[in-house]
This record gives C-alpha cells, sequence and structure tokens, in this order.
C-alpha cells in the first residue's frame, strides 16, 4: 500500500472507506495519473497513429519562400455587380470523411462523405450574396446580364435557349478512365449542384450544358451522378470514352461522352507554342463558360504521401484551371515553373488564356471548390489547422476539413483570396513524423495575378494582346491585412476601397469572420434605433446620431427576452420573471411577476392599456392583461398532442405531467439554477442534465439529513465524509 504514489494523500479521503475500497480508489487515480502523464513518443492506447511511408523525396528545385507583399494595397480594377466582391461561404456539416486516405472503399466524394443538400445550400447562398438578390433564379440573370453589358455592350440580354455554357472543372488527378482513389479532384456534390443551378434556376437545357476537363478523364462518380439526374448533359474529356467508364443510363450507352475535338483557339502574347493553341471545338463553340477551379496549391517538395514530381508553381487555382482547356499544357509549364522561366516577375501564358476571347474572356462565374483542398497537383486532401478552420491535423484520419466554397465575378480577386488561405494554413502547421511543414507556398506565388491585375503595366513588360487589343485590367488583387481578421479595402473603407471585398458566410460550426473596422454608410449615425441585449446584465439603449440618448438596467434575475419602445416613449419588456414598463425617467409604471413554474419571454403592448403576453409553463398559455384593472381579459392554454379528443383522458393526462414537472423540472431549476445555464458548446447541455439528474436521485435518496435538496448540495460541497456518504464509497 505504501509503494502507491498517492499513499500520503490517503487519510484525507480515508474516513468511511474500508481498506479494500481505499486501496481500489488510490490505485484507480494513480492509474489516472500515470495516463495524464503517458509520454507523447508512446504508441496510443487507442491504436497506433498515422505514420506514412519514409519520405524519399529527391532535393526541391523551388524555393518555397513566398511571403504577402504589403497588405491592402490593391492592383487593377475589381470586376462585378458588387467590384471585386468574393462570396466565402464554410459548413463543416457538409463534409464528414474519416480521412481514410488509403481506402478505395471509403472515398471523400461519395454522398455518405460529403452532403449534396449542404453543398447546394452553400451554392445558392453564395450566388445571391455574390449578387446582392433575392432569388437564386434573379443572381443568374444578374450574372448573364452583366457579362453581356461588358463584353458585348447590350444591356438586359440574359442567357437564350440554344446557348452553351461549358463548365471547366479540375480533374488533374484523374489520369485513369476508373479513377477509385482520394486524390484530389472536382467534388461530384459541387458539380451537381452546378449542374442543378443551370437546369432549375438558369434554365439552361441539359443538352446546353457542357462539364468537361480536356486533359483528363471524366470520373465514374460525376458521370454517374449527373446521368441520373440528366440524361443529355454532355461532357468532354481527353480521348474517346472507355469500356470502364458509366454508361448513360438512358441510353444503354456512351451517349454525351465526348472526346475533346481540337481545333486552334488561343494565341500567347510572350512565346510561340504550337499543340497550346488548341483548344475542344465543343468550348470554342459555346457562349458561356464557368470556371470551377479547386483551392489548391500546386507544388510541394516531400513524399509523405503523395508521390509524382513536386509541381511547377505555386498554386493552381482559377487561372490555371485553363490549363485543362489546351491540347499542349506541357508547352505551357517552362514558362510557370519557378526554376525555369517562370522566374520574378516574368511572362504569364495565365493572363492570355484568362482574357482570350475563345475561353477566358466567355467566363461569367469563377469559383473555388474547397471542400477538401490540397498542397500539390497530386494530392490527397488537407486539414487547415488555422482560424477561421481550427481542424484537428493528427491523426489524419478525423472529418474536419476546410469545407468551403468561394465566388466572385472577379478571376484575380479570388484567386488573391485562395492564396491568403493556403498561405494562411501554411503556418503552425508542421508534420511531427518529419519535422516539416505540411503546406508550403513555392516562390513567385502571386506574380500572374500581378500581370493579370495590370497587364497594360506587366512587371515583366509584356504586351499582352487579345483580339487585336490590348488587354485591359482583368481584376484586382490585394493582400489581406491579417490571417486572424482577414479584412481587404473595400472590407475596411466601403466607400472609398478599390480593391477586394470579402463576404465570409459561417454556417453551423463555423467561426465568423472579425467585424469590420470602419462600418459601412456613417455607422451608428446613419439610423437611430432601440436596442435591448438578452445577457446577464438586463439592459436597454436608444440610440439617437450614434450617441447612447437613453439607457437602462433591470435590477432582476433573468434576461431581456422582448422590448418594444412604444408610441407614448414607454418601453415595455418581458424579462423572463416577469413583464414591465417603464417610463423616459426611469420609473417602473406597470409590473406583472410570472406565475411560480413559469417564465415570460415575449410580451406585446395592445393600445395603450392592455399587454398580451405568452406564459411558458405547462401548460402555455396566451394571456390579456388590462394594466389599469389588472384584471386577465382573455387566457387561451396550448396542448400538443395526438390523442383523441376525450376531455376526460387529456385532463388526467395533464395532471400527470404536472406531477413530472414539479417532482422533477421544477427542482432543477430552483436547485440545480438549469433554466439559467448557459451551457451551449457540443454535447455540454445534454452531458449537465445527465450528470444534474445522477445528482438529484443521489440527494433524494439520502434521507438522514432534514433539508431539501439546495442544503444538501451546499453541505455535499463542504463536508467530503457527507459527500462520499452520498456517493456510497
Amino acid at each position: 500500500m505504501r509503494d502507491n504514489p498517492l499513499f500520503p494523500f490517503a487519510p484525507s479521503i480515508a474516513q468511511g472507506l474500508s481498506r479494500q475500497r481505499l486501496r481500489a480508489l488510490l490505485w484507480t487515480a494513480a492509474l489516472a495519473v500515470c495516463l495524464l502523464a503517458w509520454p507523447a513518443g508512446l504508441p496510443s492506447l487507442h491504436g497506433q497513429p498515422y505514420k506514412p511511408a519514409p519520405d524519399t523525396t529527391p532535393p526541391a528545385t523551388g524555393h518555397y519562400d513566398w511571403v504577402p507583399g504589403a497588405p491592402n494595397a490593391p492592383i487593377g480594377v475589381a470586376q462585378g455587380i458588387h467590384p471585386g466582391r468574393v462570396v466565402w461561404t464554410r459548413d463543416p456539416a457538409a463534409t464528414r470523411w474519416a480521412g481514410n486516405w488509403k481506402q478505395n472503399s471509403d472515398q471523400y466524394w461519395t454522398d455518405e462523405n460529403t452532403d449534396q443538400g449542404r453543398v447546394e445550400a452553400m451554392l445558392s447562398t453564395a450566388l445571391r450574396t455574390l449578387t446582392g438578390t433575392a432569388t437564386d433564379e434573379a443572381a443568374w440573370t444578374a450574372l448573364f446580364e452583366y457579362h453581356n453589358r461588358q463584353v458585348l455592350g447590350i444591356d438586359g440580354r440574359s442567357h437564350q435557349e440554344g446557348e452553351v455554357v461549358a463548365v471547366k472543372i479540375n480533374l488533374n488527378n484523374s489520369e485513369k478512365a476508373d479513377k477509385a482513389d482520394n486524390k484530389i479532384d472536382a467534388s461530384p456534390q459541387v458539380v451537381m449542384a452546378m449542374v442543378h443551378q443551370l437546369v432549375n434556376q438558369a434554365h439552361v437545357r441539359p443538352a446546353d450544358i457542357i462539364v468537361y476537363d480536356a486533359r483528363r478523364f471524366m470520373t465514374p462518380a460525376i458521370l454517374k451522378k449527373v446521368w441520373a439526374e440528366y440524361k443529355d448533359v454532355r461532357f468532354v474529356q481527353v480521348s474517346e470514352a472507355q469500356d470502364v467508364q458509366p454508361r448513360n443510363p438512358a441510353f444503354g450507352d456512351h451517349h454525351g461522352l465526348e472526346a475533346a475535338d481540337w481545333v486552334q483557339g488561343v494565341t500567347y502574347s510572350g512565346d510561340s507554342f504550337k499543340d497550346a493553341m488548341l483548344i475542344p471545338r465543343q468550348i470554342l463553340d459555346a457562349t458561356y463558360l464557368v470556371n470551377l477551379a479547386l483551392l489548391k496549391d500546386h507544388s510541394y517538395p516531400y513524399d509523405t504521401m503523395e508521390n509524382g514530381d513536386e509541381g511547377q508553381t505555386a498554386v493552381t487555382m482559377c487561372g490555371k484551371n485553363y490549363f485543362g482547356s489546351i491540347k499542349g499544357t506541357p508547352e505551357l509549364h517552362a514558362d510557370i515553373n519557378t526554376s525555369k522561366r517562370g522566374v520574378k516577375n516574368a511572362y504569364s501564358p495565365i493572363v492570355d488564356l484568362s482574357a482570350s476571347p475563345n475561353l477566358g474572356g466567355k467566363a461569367i462565374l469563377w469559383m473555388l471548390d474547397g471542400l477538401y483542398s490540397g498542397r500539390k497537383w497530386r494530392s490527397y486532401p488537407q486539414h487547415f489547422p488555422n482560424p477561421p478552420f481550427n481542424n484537428r491535423v493528427e491523426p489524419y484520419e478525423n472529418p474536419d476539413w476546410p469545407a468551403s466554397l468561394l465566388l466572385s465575378q472577379d478571376p484575380v480577386a479570388i484567386d488573391s483570396v485562395g492564396l491568403d488561405i493556403m498561405y494562411s494554413q501554411s503556418k503552425n502547421n508542421i508534420d511531427p513524423v518529419y519535422g516539416k511543414p505540411r503546406i508550403l507556398i513555392r516562390e513567385n506565388a502571386d506574380d500572374y495575378m500581378v500581370e493579370m491585375a495590370d497587364p497594360e503595366h506587366a512587371p515583366s513588360k509584356t504586351n499582352y494582346v487579345q483580339g487585336g487589343k490590348p488587354v485591359a485590367s482583368l481584376g484586382v488583387h490585394e493582400q489581406w491585412d491579417s490571417d486572424a481578421t482577414r479584412r481587404y479595402s473595400r472590407n475596411l473603407d466601403p466607400v472609398n476601397g478599390r480593391g477586394i471585398e470579402l463576404v465570409y458566410l459561417p454556417v453551423g460550426g463555423a467561426q465568423a469572420a472579425a467585424a469590420p473596422a470602419v462600418l459601412p454608410g456613417e455607422g451608428l449615425a446613419q439610423h437611430s434605433f432601440f436596442y435591448a441585449g438578452e445577457s446577464k446584465r438586463e439592459r436597454m439603449f436608444i440610440v439617437r446620431e450614434g450617441r447612447i440618448a437613453w439607457s437602462y438596467e433591470h435590477a432582476g434575475k433573468g434576461e431581456i427576452s422582448d422590448a418594444v419602445l412604444m408610441s407614448n416613449g414607454n418601453v415595455l419588456f418581458a424579462h423572463q420573471f416577469g413583464v414591465t414598463e417603464v417610463n423616459a425617467d426611469k420609473k417602473v409604471v406597470w409590473n406583472l411577476d410570472a406565475p411560480a413554474n413559469t417564465e415570460i419571454h415575449t410580451a406585446q403592448p395592445i393600445g395603450s392599456d392592455r399587454v398580451v403576453f405568452i406564459e411558458n409553463g405547462d401548460p402555455a398559455k396566451l394571456v390579456v392583461v388590462n394594466k389599469a384593472t389588472g384584471k386577465t381579459e382573455h387566457e387561451t392554454r396550448y396542448y400538443i398532442t395526438s390523442l383523441a379528443p376525450d376531455a376526460t383522458l387529456i385532463n388526467g393526462k395533464i395532471r400527470q405531467h404536472w406531477g413530472i414537472e414539479n417532482k422533477l423540472h421544477w427542482v432543477l431549476d430552483v436547485a440545480f439554477g438549469e433554466d439559467l445555464s448557459r451551457k451551449r458548446a457540443g454535447n455540454a447541455a445534454q452531458n449537465f442534465s445527465l450528470l444534474n439528474r445522477i445528482a438529484l436521485n443521489l440527494l433524494k435518496q439520502e434521507t438522514t439529513l432534514k433539508r431539501g435538496i439546495k442544503g444538501k448540495r451546499l453541505k455535499a460541497a463542504w463536508d467530503p465524509p457527507y459527500l462520499l456518504k452520498l456517493l456510497g464509497v
């Protein structure tokens, strides 16, 4: 017994314990101490941690030393209905893949692991926010009309029947026709959501939609998902359909799956190419284009999970997504490779592809699929450990993912925001197995964005020309102010800002962005308002011309749940345990206390002499009271039941339920303060409610102390022997 490390503390807890029970208790505590002190380097008790294969990486050619330039120093001309706006929506519940990256039977892209409905909702919200419209249909009308006004100079022209909309997706890791692995590609759920939008909201015929990556094979998951609903949607890939690829169920063959028909389509301003000038005829004939890229880096120098070369450039987002539209992609690699011709301030073919009237010039929308992101051209999904994501990174096999979609009408702004996001996740993100960063940003990362933003004064001195005209600014480039606040110039100054506006829309457990330092318009001075906050301090304010003109603090317990500024200048408010009316001099002119075992959270005046309120109890009541007489003029009780309308039966059930309320719920509220609890995070409320009920049962079983439940709780807190007696030890 004396060998136990807790033995010196035994006398203080031994009272009332048998030697056998005390020995068991002390050794249990000792075991707990040992487990808490378990060395970090030893194997987990719940199984071996993830440990990838040994790193056999060849020496890197890139430097991976990019850092952002000066914050909030925009370059170029912002594009869009709301210039420079980038909408970022995030819903952690949309992505629930467990991270089993080696398994080809539990892929991130299945509907079991990625929630189609939540992805649809994210895209819908982002479209309406991007365009400032109330409906998805209006959003698409606004997108088409803006494009046609800017490109064709025609006002009020939306999509016309027969006009083809091509959707360029990134399938860089679909090098085989039967892809089944977890390397990052366009998510089938995002592709499906886009097709749903085009058909149901933009009213584009399925036969006028082309989904394509002309350099890779269309994945089976995308073909099956889209064709199951829309048999006429077309797909364009690197070659003719392969036998292993799914067949269109409506036709029994590969109807709608086409090989790229290469034709002359693009020109370049800074170099000479051959096959890189060829694009699919199907895309040449299309009227509009949606650039649906990935939120992904292109280079990573270590082989810790992936294989393949390290890559050529820093990021592969909307700009580089056009590489999947040309036949001679390898011809361009030297111009973007930072170890070859892609040096600092070099010519970028991405500018020409983005400005080409046959390719980027057709784009009406740019989008980044960031549900599962990646750190390299060939990459498995990556966790983002820093705000606002706060993903777990160890073990890799966990369901925390970026879960994001980004949309913009500005092709430069969206890649600028994507780069800021990726750079923010490269910090404090070290793989403990190898001691190396999990994410790195290769040098010259934003050079192509600068060239796109100001091609007429390009640092490379290139004379960018498309369609016989100098290329004008394609959008605005800017770095945000910090990783913590994530604000751009239009966030900081909505009136005078000339750069990016980032609108972050977190859903569910996602973390909200910081409030802007400068409020829009005239800030609080723009409108007078009455404010009442629900908090521990029951305070209310009237604000006029940006200043607090009147304030009041209610001294009672509870919380302000409802408040009304009346026409006579008085304030009527419900505060959980009653309803009170105060005048401008802060004097109480009328008050009603909630009956025992009830609460009042909403109240409204009826004229100047009556009040209607909801009395939360069992049963709930709607009550109308005359303030002058104090009489209840109307009272309605509400019950919800599936029972037959039998008065005797229902009355008996109501009385039985009141017994439960008086014996359990009232005690939990009064003795344990359960109704006042502010626990909200995770499962805290449910867990503490269970513990309260266990404690209540133990207190009721102990009958030697003639005190109430609250008194017994206090005695247990200050009297250890009594506490042990309650616990039965």
